[in-house]
């Protein structure tokens, strides 16, 4: 029971009073890993606002060479399997509040999407009835032409001429400033939009490129299981030979030198052809000799 204890403080998820309370969170991308760390410690990127920040950062990882990636590779890949092995024994020791915590998840995601507030449907409003026109005596004579006075920018009211500011800049709308600045946003947008599609194409060809160095990694250990079985079955083999050489030639030689030790069927053989036996001994042990 301590050891479970021990481990389940190890994990990602959150534990209240022994109760599962929070789910471990999803392992981050491999080009997030690269952003967090660049924040922290590239001083180029200190002040810079957070979509020139990406801007910048989309970039230099286009420009990073494999080599530099695979260190962010490499930290995705082993917390997606932290994420798998804790989300697996999660599940086998927590089944029912882990799919209560995912469900409450998925619903919180849905309830994100759905904040943003639809457009009002116009609906038809109701004709009223308009008032009577009032009696002729009571409205104002309309002045002519030539009594009307003039319209200058004096007589307009200043909140009409007023310029609108867009909150957080001191650009006025409506501007050629405006209007130049929107354009910068516009093509900044566009150049995200394709670094973006060119980081997703990249993720993508690299994910089945692990794929298939997973495939490669089981298909060789198979092999060398394969390979390491048939070693311990021809070790057997060789072993079961020298016994069988042993037994079936071991006679000839005892008589000769009793203090004479073989380590091998090899010098046992050797040692036969240099000193010689009698041709009926030899037939005899040859006759005795079964291949195991």
């Amino acid at each position: 029971m301590a050891d479970e204890e021990q481990l389940e403080l190890q994990l990602g998820a959150s534990f209240v009073d022994g109760k599962l309370v929070k789910l471990p969170k999803k392992p981050m991308s491999a080009f997030l890993y690269f952003c967090r760390e660049k924040r922290k410690n590239d001083a180029k990127l200190n002040g810079v606002n957070l979509l020139e920040g990406n801007a910048i950062l989309s970039q230099m990882w286009k420009d990073s060479s494999m080599e530099e990636k695979q260190v962010y590779l490499s930290a995705t890949l082993a917390g997606k399997e932290k994420y798998k092995r804790e989300m697996s024994y999660l599940m086998m020791k927590y089944p029912d509040t882990v799919k209560e915590l995912q469900g409450t998840r998925k619903r919180k995601n849905s309830a994100k999407d759905e904040s943003i507030p639809a457009p009002k449907k116009r609906g038809r409003k109701k004709k009223s009835t308009p008032p009577p026109p009032p009696p002729l005596a009571s409205l104002p004579s309309r002045p002519s032409p030539s009594e009307a006075p003039p319209i200058t920018s004096k007589s307009i009211p200043p909140t009409l001429v007023q310029e609108v500011k867009v909150p957080g800049t001191d650009i006025s709308i409506f501007t050629p400033e405006f209007l130049e600045h929107n354009k910068k946003l516009n093509s900044q947008l566009m150049r995200l939009r394709r670094v973006n599609n060119d980081l997703q194409s990249e993720n993508s060809r690299l994910e089945d490129s692990v794929s298939d160095q997973e495939r490669n990694l089981a298909t060789l250990k198979m092999k060398l299981a394969q390979f390491k079985q048939e070693n311990d079955s021809l070790e057997t083999s060789v072993r079961q030979l020298e016994d069988s050489i042993f037994q079936s030639f071991g006679g000839l030689v005892s008589g000769r030198n009793k203090d004479t030790e073989f380590t091998s069927a090899e010098e046992l053989l050797q040692y036969i052809i240099v000193n010689g036996v009698t041709g009926r001994a030899l037939a005899t042990a040859v006759k005795s000799f079964t291949v195991p």
